[in-house]
């Protein structure tokens, strides 16, 4: 069941990522009318900027989250993409280790797949987007006030790499530095 899940996750991320490409070069789904254009032109995530732009490895989405719903007849469906801003990874990996030290005879008795690896597999994904051999990697956030920043001090703590907000970062001679 969940490697049909898996593959159902992995097909759509791809298609997303392939949905992306497109707005942002050829926009055939937008010319054909699969989708209205003014729905992708004139919503604020839509950046004119990356008109054009050439991604490494295509990638237009690192990280996706897919929200999942189960229907009462065992049917998987999905609630909702969050490609911009997927969040909850860190309440899930706080909550397992929380789960494992409180009743660990439950997952003795259970085939639970292990998550305490995926802050590396972040930093891997992360690093992996960039064309260079070894980039540095900054998760980004709007600062303390952020509903989310529990997660992005988190999260940057686990990869060990630097929480930065956008004052920290400058652009000299067409490369990001931070201060």
């Amino acid at each position: 069941e969940w490697r049909s899940v898996e593959r159902g996750c992995i097909q759509r991320v791809q298609a997303l990522n392939l949905f992306l490409a497109d707005i942002y070069h050829g926009q055939r789904i937008l010319k054909e009318g699969i989708i209205p254009a003014e729905q992708v032109l004139a919503n604020e995530g839509y950046q004119v900027a990356m008109r054009g732009l050439d991604l490494h490895r295509n990638i237009y989405s690192h990280i996706s989250g897919v929200d999942l719903v189960r229907d009462g007849d065992g049917s998987y469906y999905v609630l909702e993409d969050n490609l911009r801003t997927p969040s909850g990874v860190s309440y899930m990996l706080e909550d397992r280790k929380m789960m494992m030290r409180l009743f660990p005879e439950l997952f003795a008795a259970q085939r639970v797949a292990p998550i305490d690896h995926y802050p590396n597999l972040l930093l891997d994904t992360l690093k992996s987007s960039s064309p260079l051999d070894n980039p540095t990697v900054v998760v980004l956030t709007p600062g303390r006030f952020n509903s989310a920043y529990f997660e992005h001090a988190f999260l940057a703590r686990e990869m060990g790499v630097e929480l930065v907000e956008g004052a920290d970062l400058f652009v000299r001679d067409d490369r990001v530095f931070m201060r």
